[in-house]
């Protein structure tokens, strides 16, 4: 599945979306550290309809 294959994003300007899909919030990750990024709720709901299996190597909460 896609969650196997992901890879670590090491600037979130260079991501591209496809037109239907509102980029998050730079202003939330502008001093942010390699690798440590935040996301806005209306960017992470975008997904929650693709986005259903949890990875295996997932952490608990």
């Amino acid at each position: 599945n896609a969650l196997c294959s992901a890879r670590m994003i090491d600037d979130l300007n260079s991501i591209k979306y496809p037109p239907n899909i509102k980029p998050q919030n730079p202003a939330l990750n502008s001093n942010a550290e390699p690798g440590k990024f935040r996301y806005d709720r209306d960017f992470m709901m975008q997904f929650m309809r693709v986005c259903r299996e949890r990875p295996k190597n997932l952490e608990n909460l």
